[in-house]
């Protein structure tokens, strides 16, 4: 009897071309792209970077951040990000109150003295790399530990299982 999560609708993405840049590490799905408009404005200066935190798995946006050229310290206020891909993002000192980070992937992710006050987690995923707010537990707000690829798990050897252990 467990309730759908139903993902908020996509939000424009504005048609200026749009230059890839990966602000995490990984190579898989990006966490966000950013772009600068291929004009500048009139004193001739480029326009500062969008941000677009995109779904992990449809890679819809979620959310976007105007004039934001990191993550850090982001003002995401109620933002609705679920099932987002914030493999090592840089959330350090970001304002998540009451954002939905429901099935978001944090492997890897920076949150250390973000406010996370009132910002739900169910089903969202960690690692061992993924850092937290002092005196957060991740485990009671409903956060799953997945190893990462850096956690190694031990390899089942062949044989039937009820054979002698080989003498070392």
């Amino acid at each position: 009897m467990g309730r759908r999560v139903r993902a908020p609708p996509p939000i424009p993405v504005p048609s200026a071309p749009i230059q890839h840049l990966h602000i995490t590490h990984h190579v898989s799905r990006s966490l966000a792209s950013r772009f600068t408009p291929a004009g500048s404005t009139a004193a001739g200066r480029q326009r500062e970077p969008v941000i677009v935190i995109r779904h992990q798995q449809s890679g819809e946006a979620l959310h976007l951040l105007p004039d934001a050229g990191t993550l850090r310290g982001a003002d995401l206020w109620r933002a609705q990000l679920v099932g987002a891909d914030l493999r090592g993002a840089d959330l350090r000192g970001a304002y998540l109150h009451h954002a939905n980070l429901d099935h978001a992937d944090l492997r890897g992710a920076d949150l250390r003295e973000a406010n996370l006050l009132g910002a739900t987690f169910r089903g969202a995923v960690y690692d061992s790399t993924t850092r937290w707010p002092r005196y957060f537990r991740a485990r009671w707000s409903g956060c799953i530990r997945r190893p990462g690829p850096g956690e190694v798990t031990p390899a089942v050897r062949e044989g039937r299982g009820d054979e002698a252990a080989p003498d070392a």
